[in-house]
C-alpha cells in the first residue's frame, strides 16, 4: 500500500508540475500576446498619422517621415514600402503566439483568449478583437490608398486583399474552432490568387483603375527639384511652385487655378488640358511645352519664354504676354481675345484659324502678314500702318473693315 500510495504521490505531483508549467507558459504567451497587441495598436495610429498627412511629403526632400517602432528616417515612397511588411510582420507575430497559446488545453480557470487589458468585459473583448482582425485591415487599405500616386499600387492593392483575405479566415477559424480545419487554407489559396490576377490584369489592362491623383492644393512647394514629376489631373490650385524645377513633367488636366509658376523651368512640360485661369507664369520657361486645350484665362506670361511650345486650341483669354517669347510656337484654333501682346515675339509663330478680336499687334515683334492671312477674320484689332496695307493687299477677308483705322 506504501509503495502504491508514493507512486501516486509522485503521479500527482508530477501532474501537477505540468500543470503549473503550463500555467506559468500561459502566462508568458498571454503576456507576450497582450504587449504585442499594444504595439501594433501604436504601431497603426502613427502610420494612419502618417498616412492622413498632406501629399506634399511626396514632393518633399527634407525631413521625410519616421517609421514606427524602429524609428527610421526616410521619404514617404519607403515608407509606403516598408510601412506594409512592419504592420505583416507585427500582425503575424501577434497571431503566432495566438496559436501557440490556444494549443494550450486543460486550464478551465484561465481564459485562452486574452483580452485587451485582460478584463473579462464586453468593452475590452470588442476591443481586442478589433485589433486581432480590423485594424490590420484598416492599416493595409490606408497604405494602399495613399500608394495609389505610385507606379506599385497594384502591388499594394494585392497586400491588402491578401490581408484582409487572411483576417477574415483568421476569424472564422477562430469562431468556428477546426471546422474550417481544411477548407479555410484551400478558400485562403484561392482568394490570395484571385487577388493576385486582378492586380495583373489590372495592371496590363487598366492601368488606371485603382489609382488617385495627388491633392497639392495650397501647399507651398517654392523651389522645388522635381523632374520628370508625374502630377496628371493634380490638384494644384493656389500652390506656389514659384522658382521651381520641373522639365519634362506629366501636368496634362491638372488643376491649376492661381497658382504660381513664377520663374519656373518647365521645358518640353506637358500641360494638355490644363486649368491655368489666374496663373502667374511671369518669365516663366515654358520652351516646347506641350498646352494643347490648355485654358490660360486671365494668366500672367509676362516675359514667359513659349518658343516652340504648343498652344493649339488654348483659351488665352486677357492672358497678360507682354514681351513674352513665343517665336515658333503654335497657336492654330487658339484664342487670343483681348489678349496684351506688346511686345511679344511673334516670330515663325503658327497662327492658323486663330481668333483674335480687339487684341492690338501695333507693338508685336516678327509678325508678318502671311501669318495674320491664317487667323480668322477678327472682329477688330490694331495694327501698324505698314502691316496694315500688306494684311489689305494680300489678305481679302480684311476688306470688310475688321482692322482698327487709326
Amino acid at each position: 500500500m506504501d509503495e502504491d500510495s508514493n507512486i501516486k504521490s509522485r503521479e500527482l505531483s508530477k501532474s501537477e508540475e505540468q500543470l503549473q508549467n503550463m500555467r506559468d507558459r500561459h502566462n508568458i504567451l498571454s503576456s507576450s500576446v497582450q504587449r504585442t497587441m499594444f504595439v501594433l495598436l501604436a504601431y497603426s495610429v502613427s502610420c494612419g498619422v502618417i498616412i492622413a498627412q498632406s501629399d506634399a511629403l511626396f514632393v518633399r526632400t527634407s525631413g521625410g517621415v519616421q517609421i514606427p517602432i524602429i524609428n527610421v528616417t526616410v521619404s514617404l515612397n519607403a515608407f509606403l514600402l516598408a510601412g506594409p511588411i512592419g504592420m505583416v510582420a507585427i500582425t503575424s507575430y501577434l497571431h503566432i503566439f495566438f496559436a501557440k497559446l490556444n494549443q494550450i488545453s486543460g486550464l478551465d480557470e484561465y481564459e485562452i483568449l486574452p483580452a485587451l487589458f485582460n478584463f473579462k468585459d464586453r468593452l475590452p473583448k470588442i476591443l481586442t478583437f478589433l485589433i486581432f482582425y480590423l485594424i490590420p485591415v484598416i492599416s493595409m487599405i490606408g497604405f494602399s490608398w495613399k500608394s495609389a500616386v505610385t507606379r506599385w499600387r497594384y502591388l499594394m492593392f494585392f497586400a491588402a486583399i491578401v490581408m484582409t483575405s487572411v483576417m477574415i479566415l483568421l476569424c472564422l477559424k477562430s469562431i468556428l474552432k477546426h471546422q474550417l480545419k481544411f477548407a479555410w487554407c484551400a478558400i485562403a489559396f484561392f482568394i490570395a490568387i484571385t487577388g493576385l490576377g486582378c492586380a495583373i490584369y489590372f495592371t496590363i489592362a487598366a492601368p488606371d483603375y485603382f489609382s488617385r491623383h495627388l491633392n497639392l492644393a495650397r501647399t507651398q512647394l517654392a523651389g522645388t527639384n522635381w523632374p520628370h514629376a508625374r502630377l496628371t489631373e493634380a490638384d494644384l490650385k493656389n500652390t506656389d511652385l514659384s522658382k521651381s524645377h520641373l522639365r519634362y513633367a506629366k501636368l496634362n488636366n491638372a488643376q491649376m487655378y492661381a497658382i504660381d509658376l513664377h520663374d519656373t523651368d518647365l521645358f518640353h512640360a506637358d500641360l494638355t488640358g490644363a486649368n491655368l485661369v489666374k496663373a502667374d507664369l511671369i518669365e516663366a520657361d515654358l520652351r516646347e511645352a506641350i498646352l494643347k486645350n490648355a485654358v490660360l484665362r486671365d494668366a500672367k506670361l509676362t516675359k514667359a519664354n513659349l518658343n516652340n511650345a504648343k498652344l493649339v486650341e488654348a483659351d488665352l483669354w486677357r492672358a497678360d504676354l507682354r514681351d513674352a517669347n513665343l517665336a515658333g510656337a503654335d497657336l492654330s484654333n487658339a484664342t487670343l481675345n483681348m489678349t496684351n501682346l506688346a511686345g511679344a515675339d511673334l516670330g515663325k509663330a503658327v497662327l492658323n484659324n486663330a481668333t483674335m478680336n480687339f487684341v492690338d499687334l501695333r507693338e508685336v515683334n516678327g509678325l508678318t502678314a502671311d501669318q495674320l492671312c491664317e487667323v480668322n477674320p477678327p472682329i477688330e484689332i490694331k495694327l501698324g500702318l505698314e502691316l496694315k496695307k500688306q494684311l489689305l493687299k494680300k489678305c481679302d477677308k480684311f476688306l470688310d473693315g475688321p482692322v482698327k483705322k487709326e
